[in-house]
């Protein structure tokens, strides 16, 4: 005997609220990329575990999404819809690529993985019986028409032997048709208001939930059977709607759009487990074959919700995680099950297709002080695409929610709140869809103690030589450090000679220097954090003993518009010498352009314009003179 003949036990799973993990669909307030997010919403627990599953991409589609079927081999993803027609998107890049249009509501869709042939059905009228079918590889050709039996429904494909099987609503039958060349080559009697159709590839058995108001029922058709074997009357169970096969263990998932509840048949198991479901029925309903998990969307008080099964345990996933309320409607689930989009979950949802992945948060830096710029990366590995910036909703360090704001490439930038020096925060994270995930700690530096710093150099250091001497002048430093400068220290090089002094000061005598000698200088400064690096040295000067300049200074007498100076030098015979000169109101002397020669008897003359007081004094090497100030000229009355 077929062991799918053998008696069938059925699990009635009703799920309650306090066990039941599902995701909420449609997130959180929206946000862009130009202002900061916060929600005004609690911090989830910080014990969340590092990684779990989001709303990762929200595809508009423009009419609302009744069933969705996905190409594994290549990441084509099927969306029927209520007026736009069949939309298809390519899952690898996340983009809409071309629309079929249909003259219904398409009500049921399925892909033969290996020739990538798709089929959907319209939901039509009385004499409605056309199943359409489209090359997936080449979706602009037009699709083509099978003729099937009266208003179908749901459709599913034999991955093993190319066959296909639609259930047609209105006929209470099913329609069994060859992929090799489209022909039908039976039609099976089923239950009423047959609409929901799976298939074991395996055994080739076929499962049909039919949604007969007086007597739900489950027909089962074992390989090659030309009937139905139907189970007995599925009770308090109305209008069951889809129904999904694991493959791995033969369990069946049977969803009702009118009931709280989702039924499981199982061979294995012989007693009925009824459970509380916190919904008003259930929708699409769809297994990942690699790790048997299962997931159903569901409607309750007007909001969807994928409700999510354990199916080796046939428990529900952990009580604690959270869930939210969002969307309108949800309708068809579907399972990305191989390649590098594996696991990924698409759901039709209201008017967009969503996308559900895995998500693994992280956080940059992980210490620091508060305003610490942050940023939160999520890894998403199933999406080669960026993800959308509504996937995070809720940031939290510890309790307390922050702003954050979307940047780029699956990132998201804060900043650490205030907190106390030394103590390590956990940072969490709530996603679009409402489960929440650590996204890493923070901890606390203390502030650094500020450190004082002591001036910079001084600027500009020059010196004019005399008999054993130099006079040294500098400009204060343009960094002066944490506090005022208050002294200045002048070096000679080679050593000989030293000289402090005190600020606002910027020239020093130093003394006790050898005539002959060349000597440069270095100045430093002082303030209450120590003294400052030295300068950069002068210009080399050498002190002469037997070198002397002095000028006297009057406006000449037989025409007052020039001022005259009259120089004696000693040692300084053929020497060009430098007048410099300064007017009222100006800070600081100008050199001349004319530059007398000492004579050899050691004087010299040099005169210029000027109606202004003048002040004036001359340098040669190594060598000042004396300073003289003429008076202006006197105006005739």
């Amino acid at each position: 005997m077929n062991p799918r003949q053998a008696p069938v036990h059925v699990i009635a799973l009703l799920v309650s609220a306090g066990v039941l993990a599902s995701v909420g669909l449609g997130g959180l307030a929206a946000a862009t990329t130009s202002s900061p997010m916060s929600v005004a919403s609690s911090c989830p627990n910080p014990d969340a575990p590092p990684t779990t599953s989001a709303i990762v991409k929200t595809l508009p589609l423009g009419s609302p999404p009744q069933v969705v079927a996905v190409d594994d081999e290549d990441d084509t993803v099927y969306v029927g819809t209520q007026s736009a027609g069949l939309v298809v998107v390519d899952g690898r890049s996340g983009d809409e690529v071309a629309t079929i249009p249909v003259g219904s509501p398409v009500q049921g869709v399925a892909v033969d993985q290996v020739d990538d042939t798709v089929y959907f059905t319209e939901e039509g009228f009385a004499g409605d019986d056309t199943l359409w079918v489209i090359n997936g590889r080449n979706t602009s050709t037009s699709p083509y028409p099978i003729p099937v039996g009266n208003n179908p429904a749901g459709v599913a494909v034999d991955q093993d032997d190319d066959t296909v099987y639609v259930a047609n609503s209105d006929g209470a039958t099913l329609s069994v048709i060859r992929g090799a060349d489209d022909s039908v080559v039976r039609t099976i009697p089923v239950g009423t208001g047959p609409q929901g159709v799976a298939v074991h590839d395996a055994d080739d058995t076929v499962y049909v939930a039919n949604s007969g108001a007086s007597s739900p029922t489950l027909s089962i058709i074992p390989r090659g059977a030309v009937t139905a074997t139907t189970s007995p009357d599925l009770p308090s169970f109305n209008n069951p709607f889809g129904v999904a096969v694991d493959q791995s263990d033969d369990t069946v998932y049977i969803s009702s759009r009118a009931d709280s509840g989702i039924w499981i048949v199982s061979g294995i198991v012989d007693d009925t487990v009824p459970l509380l479901l916190p919904a008003e029925g259930t929708r699409g309903i769809a297994v990942n074959q690699t790790d048997d998990t299962v997931y159903v969307a569901t409607v309750r008080s007007a909001a969807g919700w994928i409700s999510i099964i354990n199916g080796r345990t046939g428990q529900l996933l952990d009580d604690t995680i959270d869930t939210i309320v969002v969307s309108q409607t949800t309708q068809g689930v579907a399972v990305d099950q191989v390649g590098p989009n594996a696991g990924l979950l698409y759901v039709a949802n209201t008017l967009d297709l969503l996308v559900i992945a895995d998500v693994l948060p992280s956080l940059t830096p992980n210490s620091g002080l508060a305003g610490t710029p942050l940023t939160i990366t999520v890894d998403a590995p199933q999406v080669s695409y960026n993800i959308d910036d509504t996937t995070v909703s809720l940031v939290c360090f510890g309790s307390t929610p922050v702003t954050f704001t979307p940047a780029t490439e699956d990132t998201w930038t804060t900043a650490a709140p205030a907190g106390a020096p030394g103590t390590t925060v956990p940072v969490t994270a709530v996603f679009d869809g409402g489960l929440t995930a650590r996204v890493g700690s923070f901890t606390y530096n203390s502030a650094p103690t500020p450190v004082a710093s002591p001036p910079g150099p001084p600027g500009d250091v020059s010196a004019v030589a005399g008999d054993a001497s130099a006079v040294v002048s500098w400009r204060m430093p343009q960094d002066q450090g944490s506090y005022p400068v208050t002294n200045y220290e002048v070096t000679s090089s080679p050593a000989g000679g030293t000289c402090l002094t005190k600020a606002p000061a910027t020239t020093c005598e130093i003394t006790g220097l050898v005539n002959g000698v060349a000597y440069s200088f270095r100045a430093r400064a002082l303030n209450g954090a120590g003294w400052g690096s030295p300068s950069a040295a002068s210009a080399p000067v050498t002190p002469r003993a037997d070198r002397s300049l002095v000028i006297t200074g009057a406006r000449d007498a037989a025409d007052a518009r020039y001022i005259r100076v009259s120089g004696t030098a000693i040692g300084m015979a053929g020497e060009r010498v430098t007048p410099w000169i300064r007017f009222p109101g100006q800070t600081s002397y100008a050199a001349g352009t004319s530059r007398p020669t000492v004579s050899p008897d050691g004087t010299f003359t040099w005169q210029r314009l000027s109606a202004k007081k003048t002040y004036v004094y001359f340098t040669g090497e190594s060598i000042r003179s004396n300073r003289v100030i003429i008076p202006a000229r006197q105006r005739l009355n």
